[in-house]
């Protein structure tokens, strides 16, 4: 997925939003998801197996923006 940084950079410097589909399933690795973090995207979706450190990281990073799980079906991080 490295080849497409750059790519991903442009368009968010061209002020197009960015959905990533993260943590779809077990099989998809801490890294793989740190990587699309890294991204810095505006939405979440799936995220039904995302880790708790990694939530915390992209909730510190848009607080008001929703993480979607099963597709339709958004939650918010509760504001403390």
């Amino acid at each position: 997925m490295q080849i497409f940084t750059k790519h991903i950079l442009r368009a968010k410097e061209a002020g197009l939003g960015l959905t990533v589909h993260i943590a779809e399933t077990t099989k998809n690795t801490p890294e793989e998801s740190q990587l699309l973090l890294s991204w810095r995207p505006d939405r979440l979706g799936h995220a039904t197996f995302i880790s708790e450190e990694l939530e915390d990281e992209f909730f510190a990073d848009t607080p008001q923006q929703t993480t979607l799980l099963e597709c339709d079906m958004g939650i918010t991080k509760p504001q403390t």
